[in-house]
């Protein structure tokens, strides 16, 4: 019988999953890759987590990761390459909002702005609620500490 050899992409993201586990073990995370022609890439997904967090995990994962594409050349640039670890040519740092934290966003945006507000008309409070999660408007997440916002 022949054993099945990982992908260079599978053998990252086990290290990926080995490293958010070490470093934030409470947190629910999905680690997937895909091979392409071409390629490879990796996302890892996790949900209603503080933007400096995000920024944290992206610092921490950075490493698996090849280079970058750069849009003005057109051209994927091999920046970041080590040998000595298995990395992936697109890593997808995916940070979700959950149905809860997207009606506490909402509720918090109608305290925050008002019901008769722009910012809270019913074509514009997802785009509220997305600047709000992403730290675009700060002030939701000084209000929301453990689970609440206070």
């Amino acid at each position: 019988m022949t054993t099945r050899e990982l992908s260079t992409a599978a053998q990252a993201a086990k290290l990926i999953r080995a490293d958010m586990k070490s470093e934030y073990p409470d947190l629910k995370v999905r680690v997937t890759c895909h091979n392409f022609a071409g390629g490879d890439s990796i996302t890892v997904e996790f949900y209603d987590q503080p933007p400096e967090v995000e920024e944290a995990i992206k610092k921490l994962l950075h490493k698996y990761e090849f280079g970058h594409f750069d849009g003005m050349t057109d051209m994927y640039e091999y920046s970041n390459w080590n040998d000595a670890l298995p990395q992936t040519k697109y890593l997808h740092i995916d940070n979700n909002r959950s149905p809860e934290m997207d009606a506490k966003l909402e509720a918090f945006a109608l305290s925050l702005y008002g019901e008769d507000s722009p910012q809270t008309k019913s074509y514009e409070i997802h785009t509220t609620m997305h600047r709000l999660f992403r730290d675009t408007y700060p002030y939701f997440w000084k209000a929301f500490k453990n689970g609440e916002i206070k």
